[in-house]
């Protein structure tokens, strides 16, 4: 082969080499970019989430905390508004709802009454009531704190008040019951003073007064934390403090008065993941609820 014919077929190999460098160029380059485009659309980012675990911003009108890892944010939209990564107290007048327990062999039947003060922040419950739960009905997240303060404004009676956390349906929910003093009745059985954690899950509808009543529990109602661990009662007039903190798994429950811890309760009960919240009476009356809010947890 003389001269001229090498260096035409070494400039033929080396344009062919090219092309094809061009041409997987270009292939890994569309990739790339498909790629990158399925991002955006999926809306996954190569950034890494980077925080301060507890860390609390505003993001418009949702409150968002850093998670313990520091790895992702937890979000909640805030019904007031959003300040300084704290949601505004929520009303307790708009979006909530009132269930009145039909327990069938309880005489009591006068239904709850709320009125409300402050624009709604601020709920009294005067009737002396059947069985009921006023929840608010704005579904919540896993890993919630829920903080606000609570009082009985008489002297007069001595029953149940309490919250529902977790709650799905008038037979699935958490609920923490405290009685002021121990209460013996012929048909619902003991009501021992002092404060329970208690899981109920029915597979029928609550009509029994045993299952609200008896500290004990039923086979519908199970007790978590028994009255016994926490006997001291409510007190009259007094200014509590409720302090729920509830993922799953994850339930610690406080009540303060006057800067000191009155109890504390924890359990790692998973049965409910998340769930609404709200308030419980039976046969309490002049029970007054104030400046409640919900934040997402870290």
């Amino acid at each position: 082969m003389n001269l001229r014919a090498t260096l035409a077929l070494s400039c033929l190999s080396c344009s062919l080499w090219l092309a094809c460098s061009s041409s997987e160029s270009s292939d890994a380059s569309d990739a790339s970019d498909a790629s990158d485009a399925g991002d955006a659309e999926s809306g996954r980012t190569d950034a890494a989430v980077s925080c301060t675990p507890g860390e609390r911003r505003c993001e418009g009108s949702n409150a968002t905390v850093c998670v313990a890892g520091g790895d992702g944010w937890n979000t909640l939209e805030c019904s007031n508004g959003c300040s300084a990564g704290m949601c505004a107290p929520i009303s307790l007048e708009t979006g909530w709802v009132v269930h009145q327990f039909d327990l069938l062999n309880d005489g009591i039947k006068t239904p709850a009454n709320y009125t409300f003060e402050s624009n709604g922040l601020v709920a009294v419950q005067s009737a002396n009531p059947m069985a009921s739960v006023y929840y608010d009905d704005t579904p919540l997240p896993e890993g919630i704190e829920v903080q606000g303060r609570f009082s009985v404004r008489t002297g007069a009676d001595d029953d149940l008040i309490g919250f529902v956390f977790g709650w799905q349906d008038p037979e699935h929910f958490y609920l923490l019951d405290w009685k002021q003093a121990t209460q013996s009745d012929s048909t619902c059985g003991l009501a021992e003073s002092g404060v329970a954690l208690k899981r109920v899950n029915a597979q029928t509808t609550i009509d029994d007064c045993t299952d609200l009543w008896r500290s004990s529990g039923t086979d519908r109602v199970s007790t978590l934390v028994p009255a016994i661990d926490n006997p001291v009662g409510w007190a009259d007039y007094a200014d509590y403090e409720l302090r729920l903190h509830f993922r799953p798994g994850d339930i610690q429950i406080e009540v303060w008065n006057d800067g000191g811890l009155v109890f504390m309760i924890t359990s790692n009960d998973a049965t409910y993941r998340s769930g609404k919240f709200g308030f419980y009476n039976y046969s309490q009356e002049n029970v007054r609820y104030e400046f409640f809010t919900i934040l997402p947890m870290p």
